[in-house]
Protein backbone atom coordinates (compact mmCIF):
# COMPACT_ATOMS: atom_id res chain seq x y z
CA UNK A 1 0.00 0.00 0.00
CA UNK A 2 1.31 3.31 -0.60
CA UNK A 3 1.87 5.12 2.57
CA UNK A 4 1.12 8.93 3.23
CA UNK A 5 2.94 11.28 4.75
CA UNK A 6 4.50 9.69 7.99
CA UNK A 7 1.41 10.56 11.04
CA UNK A 8 1.89 12.06 14.58
CA UNK A 9 0.82 9.01 17.01
CA UNK A 10 -0.72 9.74 19.94
CA UNK A 11 0.63 7.15 22.05
CA UNK A 12 -1.41 6.82 24.71
CA UNK A 13 -3.75 5.64 22.31
CA UNK A 14 -1.44 3.84 20.23
CA UNK A 15 -0.79 1.83 24.18
CA UNK A 16 -4.36 1.20 24.60
CA UNK A 17 -5.47 0.19 21.17
CA UNK A 18 -2.37 -2.54 20.98
CA UNK A 19 -2.51 -3.87 24.29
CA UNK A 20 -6.26 -5.60 25.80
CA UNK A 21 -6.47 -5.03 29.58
CA UNK A 22 -5.72 -7.86 31.49
CA UNK A 23 -9.25 -8.12 33.06
CA UNK A 24 -10.43 -9.34 29.38
CA UNK A 25 -8.72 -12.81 29.58
CA UNK A 26 -11.07 -16.20 29.88
CA UNK A 27 -10.50 -19.60 29.84
CA UNK A 28 -12.01 -22.22 27.73
CA UNK A 29 -11.62 -25.88 29.16
CA UNK A 30 -12.91 -29.21 28.39
CA UNK A 31 -12.76 -32.91 26.52
CA UNK A 32 -13.07 -34.24 23.18
CA UNK A 33 -14.10 -37.75 22.48
CA UNK A 34 -15.28 -40.28 19.59
CA UNK A 35 -19.06 -39.89 18.88
CA UNK A 36 -19.52 -43.57 18.51
CA UNK A 37 -17.54 -45.36 21.09
CA UNK A 38 -17.12 -42.39 23.71
CA UNK A 39 -13.15 -42.58 24.01
CA UNK A 40 -11.05 -39.82 24.47
CA UNK A 41 -9.40 -38.30 21.48
CA UNK A 42 -5.70 -37.49 21.93
CA UNK A 43 -4.12 -34.75 19.48
CA UNK A 44 -7.17 -33.18 18.42
CA UNK A 45 -6.97 -29.47 17.71
CA UNK A 46 -9.30 -27.25 19.48
CA UNK A 47 -9.33 -23.67 18.63
CA UNK A 48 -11.35 -20.30 18.33
CA UNK A 49 -11.82 -19.91 14.88
CA UNK A 50 -9.99 -16.78 13.13
CA UNK A 51 -7.25 -16.67 16.23
CA UNK A 52 -4.27 -18.08 17.07
CA UNK A 53 -5.98 -19.32 20.58
CA UNK A 54 -6.12 -22.99 20.78
CA UNK A 55 -4.71 -26.00 22.32
CA UNK A 56 -4.19 -29.84 21.47
CA UNK A 57 -6.01 -32.30 23.68
CA UNK A 58 -3.43 -34.35 25.96
CA UNK A 59 -4.07 -38.56 26.12
CA UNK A 60 -7.41 -37.79 27.86
CA UNK A 61 -8.91 -36.22 25.32
CA UNK A 62 -8.52 -32.90 27.67
CA UNK A 63 -7.89 -29.26 26.76
CA UNK A 64 -7.55 -25.69 27.85
CA UNK A 65 -6.41 -22.83 26.74
CA UNK A 66 -6.50 -18.51 27.62
CA UNK A 67 -8.89 -16.66 25.69
CA UNK A 68 -7.28 -13.06 25.96
CA UNK A 69 -9.91 -10.85 24.23
CA UNK A 70 -12.96 -12.65 24.91
CA UNK A 71 -16.58 -12.35 23.10
CA UNK A 72 -18.82 -14.12 20.68
CA UNK A 73 -16.62 -16.68 19.55
CA UNK A 74 -17.01 -19.81 17.40
CA UNK A 75 -14.79 -22.71 19.17
CA UNK A 76 -14.23 -26.00 17.10
CA UNK A 77 -12.52 -29.00 17.62
CA UNK A 78 -11.16 -31.02 14.35
CA UNK A 79 -8.92 -34.28 14.30
CA UNK A 80 -7.88 -36.51 11.36
CA UNK A 81 -10.04 -39.39 10.42
CA UNK A 82 -13.32 -37.49 12.47
CA UNK A 83 -15.63 -34.62 11.16
CA UNK A 84 -15.64 -31.06 12.95
CA UNK A 85 -17.90 -29.64 15.45
CA UNK A 86 -18.05 -26.11 16.65
CA UNK A 87 -20.33 -24.08 18.74
CA UNK A 88 -20.82 -20.49 19.06
CA UNK A 89 -20.65 -18.74 22.48
CA UNK A 90 -20.38 -15.32 23.96
CA UNK A 91 -17.70 -15.70 26.69
CA UNK A 92 -17.22 -12.84 29.04
CA UNK A 93 -14.30 -10.97 30.33
CA UNK A 94 -13.63 -13.49 34.15
CA UNK A 95 -15.47 -17.04 32.52
CA UNK A 96 -14.33 -20.59 33.03
CA UNK A 97 -16.15 -22.35 29.58
CA UNK A 98 -16.11 -26.05 30.15
CA UNK A 99 -17.55 -27.52 26.30
CA UNK A 100 -17.24 -30.91 25.42
CA UNK A 101 -17.01 -32.09 21.69
CA UNK A 102 -18.01 -35.40 20.63
CA UNK A 103 -16.70 -36.42 16.99
CA UNK A 104 -18.21 -37.89 14.12
CA UNK A 105 -15.42 -40.59 12.83
CA UNK A 106 -15.04 -40.62 8.59
CA UNK A 107 -13.56 -43.54 6.76
CA UNK A 108 -10.15 -42.12 5.56
CA UNK A 109 -10.94 -44.17 2.54
CA UNK A 110 -14.11 -42.31 1.71
CA UNK A 111 -11.96 -39.39 2.29
CA UNK A 112 -9.92 -40.07 0.01
CA UNK A 113 -11.97 -40.93 -2.79
CA UNK A 114 -13.68 -37.40 -2.17
CA UNK A 115 -10.50 -34.94 -2.84
CA UNK A 116 -8.96 -37.05 -5.83
CA UNK A 117 -11.00 -36.48 -8.54
CA UNK A 118 -10.06 -35.45 -12.06
CA UNK A 119 -9.28 -31.98 -12.97
CA UNK A 120 -9.75 -30.81 -16.36
CA UNK A 121 -9.19 -27.73 -18.51
CA UNK A 122 -12.51 -26.12 -17.33
CA UNK A 123 -11.29 -26.71 -13.41
CA UNK A 124 -7.83 -25.07 -14.14
CA UNK A 125 -9.52 -21.57 -15.22
CA UNK A 126 -12.46 -22.12 -12.60
CA UNK A 127 -9.37 -22.45 -10.12
CA UNK A 128 -7.60 -19.16 -11.89
CA UNK A 129 -10.31 -17.30 -10.98
CA UNK A 130 -11.08 -18.35 -7.59
CA UNK A 131 -7.12 -16.88 -7.09
CA UNK A 132 -8.16 -13.90 -6.79
CA UNK A 133 -11.35 -13.52 -5.37
CA UNK A 134 -10.19 -15.99 -2.71
CA UNK A 135 -6.99 -13.89 -1.62
CA UNK A 136 -7.46 -10.91 -3.00
CA UNK A 137 -5.25 -8.84 -5.48
CA UNK A 138 -2.52 -6.29 -2.82
CA UNK A 139 0.76 -6.59 -2.80
CA UNK A 140 0.74 -9.52 -0.49
CA UNK A 141 -1.55 -11.84 -2.85
CA UNK A 142 1.84 -13.26 -4.35
CA UNK A 143 3.31 -14.05 -1.16
CA UNK A 144 0.32 -16.12 -0.30
CA UNK A 145 -0.67 -19.41 -1.75
CA UNK A 146 -3.14 -22.37 -1.46
CA UNK A 147 -1.10 -25.19 -0.71
CA UNK A 148 -3.36 -27.85 -1.33
CA UNK A 149 -6.19 -26.73 -4.41
CA UNK A 150 -6.94 -30.07 -5.44
CA UNK A 151 -9.56 -30.19 -2.71
CA UNK A 152 -11.51 -27.94 -4.03
CA UNK A 153 -14.65 -28.59 -6.16
CA UNK A 154 -15.31 -25.40 -8.70
CA UNK A 155 -18.39 -24.53 -10.40
CA UNK A 156 -17.86 -21.24 -12.62
CA UNK A 157 -19.77 -19.44 -15.33
CA UNK A 158 -17.41 -18.07 -17.61
CA UNK A 159 -15.13 -15.14 -16.13
CA UNK A 160 -17.89 -13.27 -15.22
CA UNK A 161 -20.60 -15.48 -14.06
CA UNK A 162 -21.35 -17.09 -10.78
CA UNK A 163 -18.76 -19.18 -9.37
CA UNK A 164 -19.13 -21.54 -6.31
CA UNK A 165 -16.42 -23.60 -4.57
CA UNK A 166 -16.56 -25.85 -1.99
CA UNK A 167 -13.51 -27.90 -0.20
CA UNK A 168 -13.61 -31.39 0.32
CA UNK A 169 -11.22 -31.48 2.83
CA UNK A 170 -9.42 -28.37 4.99
CA UNK A 171 -8.01 -25.70 2.97
CA UNK A 172 -4.62 -24.60 3.26
CA UNK A 173 -3.06 -21.48 2.76
CA UNK A 174 0.09 -20.11 3.33
CA UNK A 175 1.05 -16.71 3.60
CA UNK A 176 4.82 -16.10 3.47
CA UNK A 177 4.02 -12.05 3.46
CA UNK A 178 2.78 -12.81 7.09
CA UNK A 179 4.05 -15.18 8.18
CA UNK A 180 1.03 -17.38 9.19
CA UNK A 181 -0.51 -20.98 7.63
CA UNK A 182 -4.72 -20.10 7.62
CA UNK A 183 -6.55 -23.60 7.80
CA UNK A 184 -10.31 -23.73 6.40
CA UNK A 185 -12.66 -26.33 7.61
CA UNK A 186 -16.25 -26.88 5.94
CA UNK A 187 -15.20 -23.96 3.38
CA UNK A 188 -17.80 -22.51 0.85
CA UNK A 189 -17.80 -19.81 -1.31
CA UNK A 190 -20.21 -18.87 -3.40
CA UNK A 191 -19.75 -15.13 -5.58
CA UNK A 192 -23.07 -14.48 -7.63
CA UNK A 193 -24.51 -11.20 -9.45
CA UNK A 194 -25.99 -9.78 -6.11
CA UNK A 195 -22.76 -10.31 -3.85
CA UNK A 196 -20.70 -12.57 -2.33
CA UNK A 197 -20.56 -14.99 0.37
CA UNK A 198 -18.36 -17.43 2.39
CA UNK A 199 -18.88 -20.23 5.10
CA UNK A 200 -16.41 -21.99 7.53
CA UNK A 201 -13.86 -21.70 10.11
CA UNK A 202 -10.36 -20.52 10.46
CA UNK A 203 -7.51 -21.15 11.93
CA UNK A 204 -3.96 -19.33 12.09
CA UNK A 205 -0.81 -20.52 12.95
CA UNK A 206 1.87 -18.64 13.57
CA UNK A 207 5.47 -19.66 11.47
CA UNK A 208 7.27 -17.07 13.42
CA UNK A 209 7.15 -19.04 15.70
CA UNK A 210 8.70 -21.85 14.02
CA UNK A 211 11.61 -19.33 12.07
CA UNK A 212 13.31 -16.57 12.78
CA UNK A 213 10.72 -14.10 10.43
CA UNK A 214 12.33 -11.06 10.81
CA UNK A 215 11.55 -7.10 10.75
CA UNK A 216 9.32 -7.31 7.19
CA UNK A 217 7.17 -9.80 8.59
CA UNK A 218 6.28 -7.57 11.71
CA UNK A 219 5.85 -4.34 9.29
CA UNK A 220 3.50 -6.43 6.94
CA UNK A 221 1.23 -7.47 9.75
CA UNK A 222 0.80 -4.26 11.37
CA UNK A 223 0.49 -2.53 7.84
CA UNK A 224 -2.36 -5.25 6.84
CA UNK A 225 -4.18 -4.23 10.67
CA UNK A 226 -4.00 -0.54 10.30
CA UNK A 227 -7.14 0.62 8.46
CA UNK A 228 -8.62 -2.74 8.66
CA UNK A 229 -12.07 -3.47 9.91
CA UNK A 230 -11.05 -5.40 13.14
CA UNK A 231 -8.60 -1.50 13.88
CA UNK A 232 -11.97 0.54 12.63
CA UNK A 233 -13.80 -1.93 15.27
CA UNK A 234 -11.06 -1.13 18.32
CA UNK A 235 -10.48 2.64 17.34
CA UNK A 236 -14.61 3.10 18.24
CA UNK A 237 -14.94 1.32 21.11
CA UNK A 238 -12.12 3.02 22.28
CA UNK A 239 -13.50 6.15 21.07
CA UNK A 240 -10.51 7.04 19.11
CA UNK A 241 -11.77 6.67 15.52
CA UNK A 242 -10.62 9.95 14.22
CA UNK A 243 -7.31 9.83 15.88
CA UNK A 244 -6.70 6.92 14.45
CA UNK A 245 -7.03 7.99 11.07
CA UNK A 246 -11.11 7.15 10.41
CA UNK A 247 -13.19 9.42 9.29
CA UNK A 248 -17.12 8.41 8.82
CA UNK A 249 -20.74 9.41 8.25
CA UNK A 250 -23.79 7.79 8.03
CA UNK A 251 -25.29 7.63 4.77
CA UNK A 252 -28.70 5.68 2.85
CA UNK A 253 -27.12 3.37 1.22
CA UNK A 254 -23.51 2.11 -0.04
CA UNK A 255 -21.77 4.15 -2.98
CA UNK A 256 -24.23 7.07 -2.62
CA UNK A 257 -22.43 10.45 -3.45
CA UNK A 258 -21.43 12.60 -0.29
CA UNK A 259 -21.21 16.44 0.12
CA UNK A 260 -18.60 16.08 3.01
CA UNK A 261 -15.95 17.97 2.60
CA UNK A 262 -12.56 17.31 4.65
CA UNK A 263 -10.84 20.27 6.49
CA UNK A 264 -7.38 19.85 7.08
CA UNK A 265 -6.35 21.80 10.60
CA UNK A 266 -2.43 21.30 11.84
CA UNK A 267 -2.06 17.57 12.72
CA UNK A 268 -5.75 16.90 12.07
CA UNK A 269 -8.15 16.34 9.68
CA UNK A 270 -11.76 16.17 10.48
CA UNK A 271 -15.22 15.57 8.00
CA UNK A 272 -18.01 18.54 7.77
CA UNK A 273 -20.92 16.61 6.57
CA UNK A 274 -24.98 17.50 5.87
CA UNK A 275 -25.50 14.12 6.86
CA UNK A 276 -25.42 12.18 9.81
CA UNK A 277 -21.85 12.13 11.40
CA UNK A 278 -19.74 8.45 12.57
CA UNK A 279 -21.28 6.82 15.04
CA UNK A 280 -20.06 6.22 18.70
CA UNK A 281 -19.93 2.81 20.32
CA UNK A 282 -21.76 2.63 23.55
CA UNK A 283 -22.13 0.21 25.81
CA UNK A 284 -24.99 -2.97 25.43
CA UNK A 285 -25.81 -5.87 27.33
CA UNK A 286 -23.69 -8.41 24.64
CA UNK A 287 -21.19 -5.86 24.46
CA UNK A 288 -21.44 -2.82 22.22
CA UNK A 289 -23.43 -1.06 20.16
CA UNK A 290 -23.16 1.18 17.32
CA UNK A 291 -25.65 2.91 15.36
CA UNK A 292 -24.83 3.02 11.30
CA UNK A 293 -28.35 3.69 9.65
CA UNK A 294 -28.55 2.75 6.19
CA UNK A 295 -25.02 2.41 5.31
CA UNK A 296 -21.43 3.77 6.87
CA UNK A 297 -18.91 5.09 4.88
CA UNK A 298 -15.32 5.07 6.25
CA UNK A 299 -12.58 7.23 5.27
CA UNK A 300 -9.24 6.00 6.08
CA UNK A 301 -6.29 8.59 6.05
CA UNK A 302 -3.19 7.61 6.62
CA UNK A 303 -2.67 5.21 3.45
CA UNK A 304 -3.93 5.98 0.29
CA UNK A 305 -5.88 3.94 -2.23
CA UNK A 306 -3.23 1.69 -4.62
CA UNK A 307 -5.84 1.40 -6.94
CA UNK A 308 -6.14 4.31 -7.59
CA UNK A 309 -3.71 6.23 -9.70
CA UNK A 310 -4.37 9.77 -8.02
CA UNK A 311 -3.62 9.90 -4.09
CA UNK A 312 -7.02 8.78 -2.92
CA UNK A 313 -7.79 7.97 0.78
CA UNK A 314 -9.30 4.16 1.25
CA UNK A 315 -13.12 4.38 1.42
CA UNK A 316 -15.29 1.47 2.63
CA UNK A 317 -19.13 0.98 3.27
CA UNK A 318 -20.59 -1.17 5.86
CA UNK A 319 -24.60 -1.91 5.76
CA UNK A 320 -25.36 -3.87 8.81
CA UNK A 321 -29.07 -5.66 9.83
CA UNK A 322 -31.63 -2.89 11.83
CA UNK A 323 -28.89 -0.25 11.00
CA UNK A 324 -26.50 -1.01 14.07
CA UNK A 325 -23.15 -2.51 14.25
CA UNK A 326 -23.53 -5.27 17.37
CA UNK A 327 -20.16 -6.13 18.98
CA UNK A 328 -18.61 -8.24 21.61
CA UNK A 329 -16.52 -7.06 24.40
CA UNK A 330 -13.58 -7.86 22.33
CA UNK A 331 -15.00 -5.45 19.54
CA UNK A 332 -15.79 -8.62 17.15
CA UNK A 333 -18.93 -8.46 15.35
CA UNK A 334 -21.56 -10.76 16.72
CA UNK A 335 -23.08 -10.71 13.38
CA UNK A 336 -20.48 -10.53 10.98
CA UNK A 337 -22.47 -12.87 8.51
CA UNK A 338 -24.93 -10.21 8.28
CA UNK A 339 -22.34 -7.63 7.96
CA UNK A 340 -21.83 -6.55 4.52
CA UNK A 341 -18.67 -4.66 3.30
CA UNK A 342 -18.07 -2.44 -0.24
CA UNK A 343 -14.91 -1.24 -1.33
CA UNK A 344 -11.77 -0.46 0.15
CA UNK A 345 -12.50 -3.60 2.87
CA UNK A 346 -14.13 -5.91 0.35
CA UNK A 347 -11.39 -5.62 -1.78
CA UNK A 348 -8.73 -6.72 0.90
CA UNK A 349 -9.39 -10.37 1.17
CA UNK A 350 -6.86 -13.86 2.45
CA UNK A 351 -3.92 -12.36 2.11
CA UNK A 352 -4.31 -9.90 4.30
CA UNK A 353 -6.03 -11.59 7.18
CA UNK A 354 -4.60 -11.41 10.57
CA UNK A 355 -5.84 -13.19 13.66
CA UNK A 356 -8.70 -11.16 15.24
CA UNK A 357 -6.64 -11.99 18.31
CA UNK A 358 -3.65 -9.84 16.51
CA UNK A 359 -2.75 -5.85 17.89
CA UNK A 360 0.72 -4.30 16.81
CA UNK A 361 3.31 -4.48 19.69
CA UNK A 362 3.10 -1.24 21.75
CA UNK A 363 6.02 1.53 21.27
CA UNK A 364 9.09 0.64 22.90
CA UNK A 365 9.14 2.07 26.40
CA UNK A 366 5.78 0.87 27.45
Amino acid sequence: MRRRSPRLLVLIGLVALATPPRAQTAWVNGTVTDAETGAPLPGAHVFVSGTLQGDATDAGGRFVFRADAPGSVQVTATMLGYGTASTTRLIRPGDVVGLAFRLPPVPLALREVEVVRSRDAAWERALARFRPEFLGETANAPLTEITNPEVLDLDADGDDGPLHAVARAPLVVENRALGYRVTFYDFALAIEENGRAWDGTLAFRDLCAERLCGPAVTQARERAYRGSLPHFLDALIAGMASDEGFLSERMDRPGQATRARLSVQPGRLSIRSARAPGPEARQARAGWEAEIGGALRVLYTREFDPRVDADAYQVSWLTAPGGALRLGPNGALLDAADVVRYGYWDWERVADLVPLDYRPAPPAGY
